[in-house]
């Protein structure tokens, strides 16, 4: 399994015009041979937006990666400061970690509930939440849904 991940910067483009292209695009991606599922990004208060494309296995990756799809996005006048950066996934240790969803076969094989870290709340409204999070202090994040 491959993993792409895609970032850049909203050019001359207003968030709402952002999101009616990429709901105009989506048949286009999904329909991607190989392709697992794409994960949508974006932050507007920053303008940075982009995807976490997984695939299931390098051939699809790389075809993805040369296809007019692919080039389309990075030939965007609209999407400055491209970034594009492609990873072989570490499937052991992702089916041990994927609570929330299946990326690869073995969810859960240690748990039948997912985990939350100590500290941490579902919710988000009590304890810490994800923002108390060391790591990722002073990024507000908001827990998972329970």
């Amino acid at each position: 399994m491959d993993a792409v991940i895609i970032t850049f910067d909203l050019v001359d483009m207003t968030h709402e015009r952002y999101g009616e292209v990429c709901a105009e695009l989506a048949p286009a991606f999904a329909a991607q041979p190989g392709l697992l599922a794409k994960i949508w990004l974006g932050d507007p208060d920053r303008t940075c937006y982009g995807g976490v494309y997984l695939f299931k296995d390098a051939d699809s990756a790389s075809a993805f990666l040369g296809s007019a799809l692919a080039h389309s996005v990075a030939g965007n006048p609209h999407f400055g400061g491209l970034d594009v950066r492609r990873f072989a996934v570490d499937e052991t240790t992702t089916a041990l970690t994927q609570a929330g969803i299946e990326i690869v076969p073995g969810r859960n094989r240690y748990r039948a509930e997912p985990l939350v870290p100590a500290g941490f709340s579902r919710s988000g409204t009590s304890g810490r939440g994800f923002s108390g999070h060391p790591w990722r202090a002073g990024a507000p994040r908001q827990a998972p849904p329970a």
